[in-house]
């Protein structure tokens, strides 16, 4: 997906998802019960590709990952692959002990997968609990055409009501054109605020 196609969301990109976990922190944030992190899904991408030839510079980055997960509860972390362009969701629940993994995709990414793995291989210094190898992914929704960063909006925000003491699934099954729509809106409403300046 290539940024915004008029006021309407193609394929999300960083920025998207960073502008929505900003808009669910808000929207959630009186009724959170457990503390929530959400990691850059720039430095997740950056930290898988840096262990290709700059280590140390993957050093500070997983660093960086594990302080950030280390002072959650429930760490969310995005992952983004190119080709084919796709977005996949990890979410490990420390206060539950257990991950979950998420891929909308008819057949599992591959690389989005070996980096979910990577990250869960990681983490588990700092989580003894964590499994040897990535669970079996959590979702059944499969997504059409390039919708895989809307469903991973729609996770993030699942998980984030889960979190409140809602449980899971509350917002109905995931449908990324209800995503998308609330995401348009947002998005509307926040250009607005852009020029008020």
């Amino acid at each position: 997906m290539k940024e915004l196609q008029g006021n309407k969301p193609v394929m999300l990109v960083v920025d998207h998802l960073q502008t929505w976990w900003c808009y669910l922190k808000d929207t959630f944030a009186t009724k959170m019960q457990k503390t929530v992190c959400f990691v850059d899904p720039q430095h997740v991408f950056n930290w898988w590709h840096a262990g290709m030839g700059n280590v140390e510079h993957q050093v500070v980055l997983e660093n960086s990952i594990r302080r950030q997960c280390r002072k959650a509860q429930l760490a969310l972390l995005p992952c983004f692959e190119f080709h084919p362009d796709h977005w996949t969701l990890l979410a490990v629940d420390v206060q539950m002990k257990t991950c979950r993994f998420y891929d909308s995709l008819a057949e599992q990414h591959e690389l989005c997968s070996l980096l979910a793995d990577s990250l869960v291989a990681m983490l588990k210094r700092e989580f003894k609990w964590l499994p040897e190898i990535l669970p079996e992914r959590r979702n059944r929704c499969r997504q059409q055409g390039v919708d895989c960063g809307f469903y991973v909006a729609w996770w993030l925000e699942d998980e984030i009501r889960a979190a409140s003491g809602e449980g899971f699934f509350v917002n109905k099954y995931p449908a990324a054109k209800d995503v998308r729509t609330k995401m348009c809106s947002l998005f509307n409403s926040l250009e607005g605020c852009q020029h008020q300046d």
